[in-house]
């Protein structure tokens, strides 16, 4: 998967003291001191319109959704939310877009919005903002609305979500999910370095006639064997004071000579290339796959049941970032926006859309909509929030609603999803008691997405890297050969254009990036 020390003690100290809360003071959370107040109620005869909204493929109904019904109590605004398909989803927006539809806001991926502002399919935001867009304007950072601006105008609002390296608890939440029983019954212990890992692997293959670690190849690099080779999910590195791509690090060569060792060896899944994410994960909790890459803690309520049908006592554990050759894994801490909200030049009530998305950004409004009320659906103990079920169940949707905050505003409170069941609790304190701010590694490349190179070259050379990798799995051709022939190609396709521009924008950025 992006908080100072100051921000968690001072946000847990007015939230204990309940001044977030909707009907109380309207003192705001630190890191967002100074802020606009709360904008004034609107007239009751004021004639507020529907508003479309369209967004990523969900798996509920929004337009059922407790969480947008208690937004609309909240705000005033009526909004009909419209989704993108689960599949081809880049090429159904573009479509729309294209085609005019009149949404009023699209909620948008870091891709998604760099191809939408580089076609010109976006609205300038200045003039909203500057009207009706005070707490906005106060919670984004300044790299987040660089990322925005092109030729001096705003063209989204940047999401900046994410916890601080210096505060890094939370910040671990998965890898490769394994079966306990396979461990028991071998007795394994769940291994921490390339070594151990690869040896954990062998020792299933020759032991059962599973498949040690399944998966699809579709998911492109992965952070977890990479950990090993000192390189993370940034496709940018620094050295000796310029950025170079991940794929021509001489780490990223030693990493794919590994993955391919493992699948030419039988140690990888044989149908790892093609296979798809459910029946990934029903060899997984059939027990016809020791393994799986990746997974996470929040995969547990989905998982663990099925496991347990094959073996009521299988639990599931977590191999993380395996450490590299320094004792320590290596992982990268993407400063970044999650998302971008925009409004389609076609938006039939851009400044409705604007006044809307102001008042989500309200920092009592967003408290409530995103948490809910304090006593009711969450509490918090020892500084940490807990939810209250069932009535935390109404919100469990609410991220996919709420409005923009200050970068890390969001991370404590999402803690308590982490904490839904007492298994998703209980792994996700194991595999953050043991963390280190020293194994994360902070990477601002995401911020720039307003680079003309960067709109253009940066879906395509990403989806380059992805067959790439299945390839590194199944070609019988030279390892080395295949290799240069790709760097070669990625250089040809936009590369080397996107490693020139993005080096001019970090020479001008570096100095607002904290290390």
């Amino acid at each position: 998967m992006r908080m100072r020390k100051a921000w968690v003690n001072s946000i847990t100290a007015g939230v204990l003291a309940g001044t977030m809360l909707v009907g109380c003071s309207s003192q705001q959370p630190a890191g967002q001191t100074g802020g606009t107040a709360a904008p004034a109620p609107a007239p009751a005869d004021e004639k507020k319109p529907v508003l479309k909204v369209l967004m990523s493929y969900q798996t509920f109904d929004p337009n059922k959704d407790p969480a947008v019904q208690r937004i609309k109590e909240k705000t005033g605004y009526e909004v009909e939310y419209h989704l993108l398909p689960k599949d081809n989803a880049d090429q159904k927006l573009m479509l729309e877009m294209a085609s005019g539809g009149d949404y009023d806001i699209v909620r948008l991926s870091i891709q998604q919005y760099s191809q939408l502002a580089g076609n010109g399919s976006l609205l300038a935001l200045d003039e909203l903002l500057a009207k009706d867009g005070g707490h906005i304007q106060k919670a984004i950072s300044d790299m987040g609305w660089k990322s925005v601006t092109t030729n001096g105008k705003k063209y989204g609002i940047p999401f900046e979500g994410g916890g601080d390296i210096d505060n890094p608890y939370g910040l671990m939440q998965g890898g490769i999910g394994v079966r306990s029983d396979v461990l028991s019954e071998l007795g394994l212990q769940v291994p921490k370095t390339l070594d151990s890992f690869y040896d954990f692997l062998k020792k299933i293959k020759e032991a059962k006639n599973i498949a040690p670690l399944t998966g699809r190849a579709e998911d492109g690099f992965n952070f977890v064997i990479g950990s090993a080779f000192g390189i993370g999910t940034a496709n940018w590195y620094e050295r000796n004071g310029q950025l170079v791509p991940r794929v021509k690090l001489p780490e990223y060569k030693e990493y794919i000579e590994f993955i391919n060792k493992l699948y030419k060896e039988g140690l990888i899944d044989k149908d790892f290339p093609v296979n798809k994410s459910e029946n990934a994960k029903q060899k997984f909790t059939s027990g016809k796959a020791a393994s799986i890459i990746p997974s996470y803690f929040y995969d547990i309520p989905d998982l663990l049941p099925a496991l347990r049908q094959s073996n009521a006592k299988a639990e599931m554990e977590f191999i993380t970032p395996l450490a590299g050759k320094n004792g320590m894994p290596f992982i990268t801490q993407r400063k970044e926006a999650q998302l971008y909200e925009a409004i389609p030049k076609t938006a039939k009530n851009p400044q409705h859309a604007m006044k809307f998305m102001n008042l989500r950004a309200e920092p009592e409004i967003f408290v409530s909509t995103y948490l809910g009320d304090k006593g009711v659906h969450y509490e918090i103990k020892d500084g940490k929030y807990f939810p209250i079920l069932p009535a935390f169940d109404e919100l469990k949707n609410s991220k996919q609603f709420t409005g923009a905050v200050s970068a890390g505003t969001e991370f404590q409170m999402w803690q308590a999803r982490a904490r839904k069941t007492v298994e998703m609790a209980a792994s996700y304190e194991k595999m953050n008691s043991v963390i280190k701010k020293e194994w994360f590694h902070p990477d601002y490349t995401n911020y720039s997405t307003s680079l003309p190179e960067v709109q253009k070259y940066r879906l395509a050379l990403d989806k380059m890297e992805k067959d790439f990798l299945v390839k590194v799995l199944v070609e019988e051709k030279d390892l080395n050969k295949l290799y240069s022939d790709f760097v070669s190609e990625w250089e040809k396709q936009g590369g080397a254009g996107l490693t020139k521009a993005i080096n001019e924008w970090y020479a001008e950025n570096k100095s607002a990036m904290k290390f």
